[in-house]
């Protein structure tokens, strides 16, 4: 069964001294992929945040940088807190070969198609995951939340729950583009994906918790802000992507 305890709780903005003696706010992204369609929204609140601070409240936020192949610090701290909530889940199974469906929020084929890196960056996080997970069969990426009619990745998550139940898996379901709980975790993986498991008879259906305030997370991320203070300019980004990927790491403005 899905695990009902899974704490909804939001990260705050870290606060940190500016030259004047005073605090002032760094606002964080915290869409997993830097896909161009996630990342506009969140720079939109950007952009107000740096309006609002030519009127003494905010500051210009640090520019964070995408997952390097050679894992930093950080990087290597964001996928142990992934390791650790799978593996929970998977030794609380018995007697059941065990499937590690990954879900991640789908995007339209046209946007990957234009150089987009989004889905590049998901499959390599569940690369450097799996690589710290024992106890399972088998295990997939799929994606969720399709919202228009054009083509979108896939496997779909719910195609990939039937897939798991008619060849007798239980089902671990991985978050692994969400680093919070919301709509998309709470409604959409605990309620309606479990409602299907159910009535294709799965007994065997557990979500591992999103990151949310896991101290190893919130380490990851304390190191990110400290290593971005160090820079005068705060940029502490770099294309890491393969050249195939025009959109990789490129300045919102």
């Amino acid at each position: 069964m899905v695990n009902k305890s899974v704490k909804n709780k939001s990260v705050k903005n870290k606060s940190v001294k500016n030259k004047c003696g005073g605090k002032r706010k760094i606002p964080k992204k915290y869409t997993r992929g830097l896909s161009k369609r996630d990342s506009a929204k969140q720079s939109k609140y950007i952009r107000t945040a740096r309006k609002s601070y030519k009127k003494g409240k905010y500051v210009d936020r640090p520019k964070l940088k995408s997952y390097k192949k050679k894992e930093s610090g950080w990087t290597a701290k964001l996928i142990k807190a992934h390791q650790k909530l799978i593996q929970d889940k998977i030794n609380h199974i018995k007697d059941k070969k065990v499937r590690v469906l990954f879900s991640a929020h789908s995007l339209p084929v046209s946007i990957i198609k234009k150089g987009d890196p989004y889905q590049w960056q998901v499959e390599q996080t569940v690369k450097a995951v799996m690589q710290g997970i024992h106890g399972y069969e088998d295990h997939v990426l799929a994606y969720q939340s399709k919202v228009t009619p054009v083509k979108w990745l896939e496997p779909t998550t719910p195609s990939e729950i039937e897939n798991a139940i008619n060849e007798d898996r239980a089902l671990v379901i991985v978050p692994i583009a969400f680093v919070s709980d919301h709509s998309e975790t709470l409604v959409e993986l605990d309620i309606e994906y479990q409602e299907l498991a159910s009535e294709l008879g799965c007994k065997h259906y557990y979500r591992s918790e999103s990151l949310n305030i896991d101290q190893t997370f919130i380490e990851s991320l304390s190191e990110i802000v400290s290593e971005s203070e160090k820079i005068e300019s705060g940029n502490i980004r770099q294309k890491i992507c393969p050249a195939t990927f025009k959109q990789c790491d490129q300045e919102l403005r």
